[in-house]
């Protein structure tokens, strides 16, 4: 729990400084694609695995 403490909040402020991000109060989720969450995460070491199985 620990480890993910503040990450949305480091990725937003540095890709809110490089103008990558849609301006506004908007949620992370909705500011940023979630494949650049993805690749920021894996950027600071956190293992992402995707389950790609529809569950339907």
């Amino acid at each position: 729990m620990q480890r993910l403490t503040g990450w949305h909040a480091s990725v937003m402020a540095i890709l809110s400084a490089q103008n990558k991000v849609t301006k506004g109060a908007v949620s992370v989720n909705k500011a940023i694609p979630g494949e650049i969450i993805i690749e920021e995460l894996r950027k600071r070491g956190i293992e992402i695995k995707i389950n790609d199985k529809n569950p339907n």
